[in-house]
């Protein structure tokens, strides 16, 4: 799918108030060496289920993708209007 229909914002909308983060495992690649495919599967799950109750203790954060051991995310922007403390809530995101 096009960018345009990820999440349905015209791609010429600006979002000011947003914070976007991207996370990834130091290591994955020479961890994924190591580990069988069911657990590497499992670690994930576990890990990306961990960041998704963060997030939504958090508040107004929006999960836009995880792509093998990439979580992005936004804080504020289209989903969460006016969310002024949204760099706050991208650096607590960071901090998972």
């Amino acid at each position: 799918l096009p960018p345009k229909e990820w999440s349905g914002v015209d791609t010429q909308d600006y979002f000011g108030d947003c914070t976007i983060v991207q996370m990834d495992i130091a290591g994955f690649t020479r961890m994924a060496s190591v580990l069988d495919a069911v657990e590497l599967v499992d670690l994930l799950n576990v890990l990306f289920m961990h960041i998704d109750q963060a997030a939504e203790y958090i508040g107004n954060i929006w999960k836009v993708e995880t792509i093998g051991d990439s979580y992005i995310c936004v804080a504020g922007g289209p989903r969460y209007h006016r969310c002024t403390d949204h760099a706050e809530r991208g650096a607590l995101m960071a901090c998972c």
